[in-house]
């Protein structure tokens, strides 16, 4: 081999190790700003984790409150069937008192 390949395939990999150079230079500035994010992310997390027991509570305080709406309209419905009841008994009284009345 003679000096100028030799100095040709030096001159090749001097390239090749700037071009990685460049490539780590470029990973170092990606992975500093990856740690210059960590606090942040950290800081989200912890906010999210805080909000996160309130959330379950509110939650629970709508299914209690969705609870007793379902047994309010139960409620509802047997009101409304006893007042169906009185309507019929107080026709039949109604009734019944005419009736009275017209054999007087």
């Amino acid at each position: 081999m003679t000096d100028t390949q030799l100095l040709e395939k030096i001159l090749i990999k001097l390239e090749s190790l700037e071009e990685l150079k460049s490539q780590v230079q470029e990973h170092t500035q990606i992975l500093k700003s990856l740690q210059e994010l960590k606090p942040q992310m950290q800081e989200h997390t912890q906010l999210l984790r805080s909000l996160e027991h309130p959330a379950q509570v509110t939650k629970a305080e709508v299914d209690k409150i969705n609870y007793e709406i379902v047994e309010m309209q139960g409620d509802l419905k047997a009101i409304r069937k006893e007042l169906n009841i009185v309507e019929i008994v107080t026709k039949e009284n109604t009734y019944d008192i005419a009736r009275l009345k017209a054999i007087k």
